[in-house]
Formats: C-alpha cells, sequence, structure tokens
C-alpha cells in the first residue's frame, strides 16, 4: 500500500493533469462533462465567485458532479474551455490552468462569440487511496465579459434554447450558490469537514470563495430546489 503522506514528485502531477487535459476533450466531444467527477477525491471541494455576495461551493465529489459540472454548465452546449497555459508547483502540489471560453456559436461575419478576459481554474492535487486526485479547486472568470457576450448571442437571435433555460437559472436559491456572510469556518471545521478544510488550505479571513458554507446551508440548497433545466452541458 502506497504512503499517501508521500510528497508527488512533479512526473506524477505531469502524469495526472495530461489525464486531465484528455479527460477534458473526451467529455466536450460528448456532451457530458460529469464523468470528470472521477478526477476528484471523495471530499474535494470546488468553489468560485460570480459577484461579492454570491459564491458557488460545492463540496465532495458528488456535489461536484451534480452541481459544479452539473447545473452549473447545463445548457452550455457547444462551448469549450481551452487550456493555453498551465502552471505546475509541484513543491506545494498545485497547479495553475489558464483557459478560453468559446461558445462554439458564430456570428455573421464567422467569428466565434469568445468571452475575453482572464479565465482559470487553481488546483490542488493529492496522493488519496484513489490514486492521485484533485482535493480542491478555484475558478476565476470575467463575469462582466461574460455578460456581456452572452447578451451579444442573445440580441444577434443565436442563443438556444438550451442557453436561454440555462440563464434563467440563477441567484441563490440555486444548489451552491451562497452569501459570503454564509461561509463560516468554524462551523465547517465542526461538522466534521474540517479534513477538506485542512487539505485545502484554507485560512480564516479568506475571501469567501476560499472558504465552506455550512452543512445545514448546504443542506437547505438541497432540500429546496425542486428544479433544474432540462438541457444538458457541463464545465471544467
Amino acid at each position: 500500500m502506497s504512503d499517501l503522506t508521500a510528497p508527488l514528485s512533479r512526473a506524477e502531477i505531469e502524469e495526472f493533469w495530461d489525464s486531465w487535459l484528455d479527460v477534458n476533450r473526451r467529455a466536450e466531444q460528448s456532451g457530458d462533462w460529469r464523468v470528470m467527477a472521477e478526477w476528484y477525491a471523495a471530499d474535494a471541494t470546488y468553489g468560485w465567485m460570480y459577484a461579492p455576495d454570491e459564491h458557488f461551493m460545492a463540496v465532495g465529489r458528488d456535489q461536484i458532479r451534480d452541481w459544479a459540472i452539473g447545473i452549473e454548465m447545463d445548457g452550455l452546449d457547444g462551448w469549450h474551455y481551452d487550456y493555453v497555459c498551465t502552471v505546475i508547483d509541484e513543491q506545494k502540489a498545485m497547479i495553475v490552468g489558464f483557459w478560453k471560453q468559446r461558445s462554439g456559436i458564430l456570428d455573421d461575419s464567422g467569428k466565434e462569440y469568445e468571452i475575453l478576459g482572464l479565465g482559470g481554474s487553481w488546483f490542488g492535487v493529492g496522493r488519496t487511496d484513489e490514486g492521485v486526485k484533485i482535493v480542491w479547486q478555484r475558478d476565476w472568470f470575467d463575469m462582466p465579459s461574460t455578460a456581456h457576450t452572452f447578451l451579444e448571442i442573445i440580441q444577434a437571435g443565436k442563443a438556444p434554447d438550451t442557453l436561454l433555460k440555462r440563464m434563467s437559472v440563477s441567484g441563490h436559491g440555486v444548489p451552491g450558490h451562497y452569501h459570503h456572510a454564509e461561509f463560516a469556518l468554524d462551523r465547517v471545521a465542526a461538522s466534521g469537514r474540517g479534513r477538506a478544510v485542512r487539505r485545502a488550505g484554507i485560512r480564516s479571513g479568506g475571501d469567501g470563495v476560499s472558504a465552506l458554507p455550512p452543512p445545514a446551508q448546504q443542506a437547505d440548497r438541497r432540500q429546496s430546489w425542486s428544479g433544474r433545466p432540462t438541457a444538458r452541458r457541463t464545465r471544467s
């Protein structure tokens, strides 16, 4: 049995990253990105910020599959998020990947609609009893540019019904969406999620995206969500 505390070598991280890029390509081709959930640890966390008081966080592989690369990406058929540059820090077992957000939708001149600005993902990877996995992920992107591109597509009459349905699914009532004040590190640590918190390198006074919501509020999101868009699509 391998030593789970042994640091990862650069070769191991690069091998894992190559497999991550491969599953991204396969998921994009199939239109079902939920298969990427298997690249996350069972207690992994995945989050990002929509606005100062609207943060997304999925806790555990099931929420990542159902919410982060499920509900959050449904309706974005044909969109692709191509990695253009990767930075690996083997000392800290971290990866930063920069990606482009392209829609697969062409304007009248034949140019593809693209969300401009800087987008990327920051990963922590680690050794688990299932092999090397993503133990936490945090994304960033240009939200004003995202809204601008979506509006351009709609105004041009090129938005498919699946995209229009996806855009109607928003706000704090959607699973995984939290107010900044709902992120409580002390309650998370007391809930048994302390391992995930430690593995994510979370510190008190974080920016909100780095923290986790209290488990009771996670449950509320699951119980209150009675509908979801019918379109299928996800994102990495």
